[in-house]
């Protein structure tokens, strides 16, 4: 696991698209899919469900997304 993957797998919840969020990570869209499944391999689990109409989170997904992007106490 790795940034690059994290911010992948941000962004691809933030847009519910893989294309859309390849176009702001300024990478492919096999680059965004190929962090997404390095990520996923890393723990273990289906983060998101691909569909017609873009993507999905998984329960798995949501909590983990839920817990990058929670504001820290500072």
């Amino acid at each position: 696991m790795n940034l690059r993957q994290l911010r992948a797998f941000v962004l691809i919840a933030d847009h519910r698209s893989i294309r859309a969020a390849a176009r702001a990570l300024f990478v492919t869209q096999p680059a965004a899919t190929r962090s997404l499944r390095e990520l996923e391999q890393s723990v273990g689990a289906e983060l998101v469900r691909r569909s017609a109409r873009g993507v999905e989170l998984t329960t798995y997904g949501a909590v983990s997304y839920t817990h990058l992007t929670l504001p820290t106490k500072a």
